[in-house]
C-alpha cells in the first residue's frame, strides 16, 4: 500500500483549500494504515490463542491447568473486546 504525493511547483504559495485537501488525504492514508496494522495485530493474537488452547488441551488436569484456563479465558475476553473496538474505528 503506497501513497503518491504530488508537490506544487515553486512560484506561488498553496491555497488554503489545497493545504486542507493535502492534510485530509494524509489523515485518511494514516487512518487506513493504522486500521490495517490493528487488524494484523488482532489476527496475530487470535493465532497465538489457538496455540495456547492446544497447549491447554495437553496439560494434565490439576491446578496448573486450572490457572492456565483462567488466564486463557481472560485473554479471550480481552481479545474479543479489542476486536470490537477495532471494528468501531
Amino acid at each position: 500500500m503506497g501513497t503518491v504525493v504530488h508537490f506544487k511547483q515553486a512560484g506561488r504559495p498553496l491555497l488554503p483549500s489545497e493545504v486542507q485537501n493535502g492534510e485530509r488525504a494524509l489523515a485518511e492514508s494514516l487512518d487506513r494504515l493504522t486500521k490495517a496494522r490493528l487488524w494484523s495485530a488482532v489476527g496475530h493474537l487470535q493465532t497465538a490463542l489457538i496455540g495456547a488452547e492446544k497447549i491447554r488441551d495437553r496439560l494434565p488436569v490439576g491446578p496448573v491447568r486450572d490457572d492456565f484456563e483462567q488466564k486463557l479465558t481472560a485473554l479471550i475476553r480481552h481479545l474479543s473486546h479489542l476486536h470490537e473496538q477495532v471494528e468501531q474505528l
